[in-house]
């Protein structure tokens, strides 16, 4: 999933995996991803992960975002290469994917820390947000276990 933030006046888009046990990793690019950068991204990423069926790790979900359609033979190809399965979810099922909500945690995470996470370089803002803001809520932001 991508999502789009601001740090230190700068639009950036952090684009994450997120697994069984919670975000496993990410990439990110100022501005925003375009069809090229969203495949070379998920692709490294992948390859750190990525396990043949059926370990874990082995399923990819995607939503029906355009950008993950755009190169999805390629994608499928490289998927099924490491061993894995790739599936889309059915349209407009956000109740289907748990990282929506996880994602909702880090954007209000950064919201409200946003000016100590400037202080911080961006993979670093970007790191203490994944690994602390999971199940964030008004009254608290609990680390999850990041390993």
């Amino acid at each position: 999933n991508v999502i789009e933030l601001f740090h230190r006046g700068r639009m950036i888009s952090v684009l994450a995996l997120y697994t069984y046990t919670g975000f496993a990793c990410w990439r990110h690019v100022e501005g925003a991803f375009k069809a090229d950068t969203f495949l070379e991204a998920m692709t490294s990423m992948l390859d750190d992960i990525m396990q043949p069926w059926p370990l874990p790790n082995s399923i990819l979900i995607l939503n029906n975002c355009g950008i993950h359609h755009t190169h999805e033979t390629l994608l499928r190809e490289f998927v099924e290469l490491k061993g894995g399965m790739l599936y889309f979810l059915a349209a407009y099922s956000p109740i289907d994917s748990p990282v929506k909500s996880s994602f909702n945690a880090f954007k209000n995470c950064w919201k409200k820390y946003g000016g100590l996470l400037q202080w911080l370089d961006l993979e670093g803002a970007i790191r203490w947000s994944l690994q602390n803001c999971q199940g964030y809520s008004d009254s608290k932001c609990a680390a999850f276990g990041w390993q």
